[in-house]
């Protein structure tokens, strides 16, 4: 049965292993911030991370440098945007609709001046009907005026 532990306004469940077993204790549900998460793992030895890396993706980009010391995969917001806009050309090529892709893709610019815009575009329904892949980086031109020009 998990344990009901709150965190701010938040309820973070942790699983207690029976104490014969050797399963391991992890946390999960709300966890928003680095600090949360840190505050977590000294009472359990992992912790499940959902909604955040759905809604914030760039969140994640950070986590393998902060928690594991890797930044073997220190890539920009346009590098993913690159790859994405190859990734769904080939989808699009084997018919699946760009808003299968586009919509899983609308927190990339969470919290960065533009990322109205390019929600916006990349949820406009007629502009999706088009199954145009360069769709995606017109969005980024819109969210990274200023990385554009340079």
């Amino acid at each position: 049965m998990p344990q009901q532990v709150r965190i701010g306004q938040r309820r973070c469940h942790r699983y207690q292993p029976a104490a014969s077993s050797k399963a391991r204790v992890f946390a999960s549900a709300g966890l928003a911030s680095h600090a949360e998460v840190a505050s977590q793992l000294q009472a359990a030895d992992g912790v499940m991370i959902g909604r955040q890396a759905y809604h914030d993706p760039w969140w994640m980009a950070e986590t393998d440098a902060r928690w594991f010391g890797d930044v073997s995969l220190a890539m920009n917001r346009m590098g993913v945007v690159d790859q994405m806009v190859d990734y769904a050309a080939g989808q699009v090529a084997q018919g699946v609709p760009l808003r299968a892709i586009t919509r899983h893709m609308l927190g990339l610019y969470q919290g960065v001046p533009g990322a109205r815009a390019w929600r916006r575009l990349l949820s406009d329904a007629g502009r999706l009907k088009a199954n145009d892949p360069a769709l995606i980086r017109e969005a980024a031109h819109l969210a990274e005026p200023l990385q554009m020009a340079a």
